[in-house]
């Protein structure tokens, strides 16, 4: 007999331990059956096609053996029913904790945006709609206009919560690295290096306008963009000129000095040259191109005429 499992915490009611003993009850009672018809008889139910209407070839079995195999085929279907319900399980749990890595390894990309940020991803597939707490209302004081995200106090600065979905890592991440998409099984990592076909790529955050460099030499930016929209590639019936695109993105802004801060959600338009967004200044991308010019505005016209004044003022300066 397969013994049950009593819950320690007494009135903590745990499904799972009431699950695992309906299914204990279940694994009993078909031994009990089995023990009751006899072996022979249980081997010929269970190679049958149709347990509910089976009746056994050996006619002299000293009990009526369809009033116990109706109910081993209920018996039994509650047991393969638990049992696959547990491999579910497992594979749910491994889907979870894979995509934890994954996020994980992109926090490392996107917290070098800010000094005295920190930033923490929330996949929302996974792990739900994010909640407020009392620590980000007491973090601001009066003046909760100041984030649009949860935020916590940290030794180093704050820590922002962005919630992300799988739009971040199919479309935003491979806009921003020529495609390449970093949770592809092929692309194999050794920190923020990853070899893609035996490539050895750098894999970039999703950054957007540069606003200004501190001392060390790092970059500070305005947007990390959470979530793009489709190609633009005209704009009131006309092309756009110099190969280039239009999308517009919603994104992580922070602005501010010292003293006041904001971490709020923006919707903009990006107007960029080629197939990817190439944000990083002093790094090339995987086909060897330079940075290419990007320019960010309310509307789709706004961001395609600044990057048309980007482009002369470039070739200019190139005289």
């Amino acid at each position: 007999m397969k013994k049950l499992i009593s819950n320690p915490t007494g009135d903590n009611f745990s499904g799972t331990i009431d699950a695992y003993n309906d299914y204990a009850r279940h694994l009993n009672t078909l031994d009990a059956c089995v023990g009751i018809v006899g072996n022979d008889t249980a081997k010929e139910f269970f190679a049958s096609d149709d347990k509910r209407w089976f009746k056994p070839t050996n006619k002299k079995v000293a009990v009526n053996v369809s009033v116990f195999t109706k109910s081993m085929a209920d018996t039994l279907r509650e047991i393969k029913s638990y049992r696959e319900s547990r491999i579910m399980a497992a594979t749910r749990r491994d889907f979870k904790l894979r995509w934890r890595d994954h996020v994980h390894r992109i926090e490392g990309w996107v917290s070098g945006m800010r000094d005295q940020l920190s930033i923490k991803l929330h996949f929302t597939p996974t792990e739900g709609p994010i909640e407020s707490s009392d620590e980000h209302d007491s973090y601001f004081g009066e003046d909760k206009d100041q984030s649009d995200y949860p935020i916590k106090s940290r030794y180093s600065g704050a820590e922002v919560t962005l919630p992300i979905t799988v739009s971040f890592i199919k479309n935003v991440l491979p806009l921003f690295n020529g495609g390449i998409n970093p949770v592809s099984s092929s692309v194999v990592y050794e920190r923020r290096v990853a070899k893609v076909n035996g490539e050895t790529v750098v894999i970039r955050a999703p950054y957007l306008e540069k606003m200004g460099e501190n001392a060390d030499g790092r970059i500070r930016y305005q947007y990390l963009v959470l979530d793009v929209g489709d190609a633009i590639t005209e704009i009131d019936g006309e092309p756009l000129d110099h190969k280039l695109k239009v999308r517009s993105f919603t994104a992580f802004e922070t602005y501010g000095n010292a003293d006041k801060k904001y971490y709020k959600q923006a919707k903009k338009f990006v107007c960029y040259m080629g197939d990817y967004i190439v944000s990083h200044r002093h790094v090339s991308n995987n086909n060897g191109e330079a940075q290419s010019i990007t320019a960010v505005g309310d509307t789709a016209k706004k961001a395609y005429a600044l990057a048309r004044r980007r482009i002369a003022k470039n070739l200019m300066d190139q005289m």
